[in-house]
């Protein structure tokens, strides 16, 4: 049976399970629609081969924009938007650390989360050198802030000396000037989509903005190709058992019940799960924890 046939089998048998699953049935939702092979088998099949070559070719993409942004003097800024967990922060360090590691000029400072006008213009100012990257990751209130949005509209301008200015008291409490030359580079990580933002149109015209649009098909493919080649790193003569049981359980919520939101942290999650609890608690824990419980899907 070809990958084709077997994926619509195995969707049939789990539409058919559908209502006993959602009921908490412990033997429907234990039942495992991959075998071992079939499990493993994927990794040789079109499919999977096609889907795992989409999720790669879009992470190559992502790469070459984050080079582009280093060594192009005409690009000040990049977002980088998608889902949560699809690898925007991951890949994103690595090729800077890449690059710094064959070129030993460029510095990188990251910022995560909450981050308010004064903190924002207090960070930049800080790392405004022309080897400089400022990285704001999942710092989403500063695109509902006007005063942190125009810090940033300012930082990535197209002119040729891009001024940012910031009168504040506690700016200059702290030692700081109240304007700076913002010499280096931007780039915005974010889960949220900025198409309905006043400022939109202003930051489209100043930096790249590039989306990964990436499909379940394709993450999940990538999770299998994790636990796949993690397998052999691992000492227990059980962990191909249990990387078996991972990969039924992720396609079983996304076959049935259609999921959008798919992170590759998922799979880490699932199989550090499995190792504290085992097999016989794994459901009921995983049915407990909010992100995988299928009654309130």
């Amino acid at each position: 049976m070809d990958i084709k046939a077997k994926i619509i089998r195995l969707n049939k048998i789990l539409q058919s399970k559908l209502k006993a699953i959602r009921s908490g049935s412990k033997s429907a939702s234990n039942t495992h629609v991959f075998s071992d092979s079939d499990a493993f088998d994927i990794v040789n099949s079109k499919w999977y081969q096609d889907n795992l070559y989409k999720y790669d070719s879009t992470i190559d993409l992502l790469k070459s924009v984050i080079k582009n942004l280093v060594y192009n003097d005409h690009i000040h800024a990049v977002m980088l938007y998608g889902s949560a967990g699809v690898g925007k922060t991951w890949n994103t360090i690595e090729t800077l650390d890449r690059l710094k590691s064959r070129d030993g000029h460029i510095n990188y400072y990251q910022i995560k989360g909450k981050i308010t006008p004064v903190e924002l213009y207090s960070f930049v100012c800080q790392h405004s050198g022309p080897n400089d990257i400022v990285i704001f990751d999942d710092c989403d209130t500063a695109f509902t802030n006007n005063d942190s949005m125009n810090l940033i509209k300012a930082m990535t301008d197209t002119y040729d000396h891009r001024m940012v200015t910031y009168n504040s008291p506690y700016i200059s409490r702290q030692g700081l000037p109240t304007e700076f030359e913002f010499f280096g580079k931007l780039i915005m990580i974010t889960n949220q989509s900025i198409l309905g933002n006043e400022h939109y149109n202003a930051l489209r015209d100043r930096m790249l903005l590039f989306t990964l649009d990436l499909d379940w098909e394709s993450k999940f493919c990538k999770s299998i190709d994790m636990i796949v080649n993690s397998i052999k790193y691992r000492r227990s003569s059980n962990y191909r058992k249990m990387a078996q049981y991972v990969v039924d359980y992720m396609y079983k919520r996304q076959a049935v019940f259609n999921i959008p939101e798919y992170s590759l942290r998922t799979a880490i999650r699932l199989m550090n799960v499995y190792e504290l609890v085992g097999e016989d608690r794994f459901d009921k824990f995983v049915h407990q924890m909010k992100e995988f419980n299928w009654d309130k899907e």
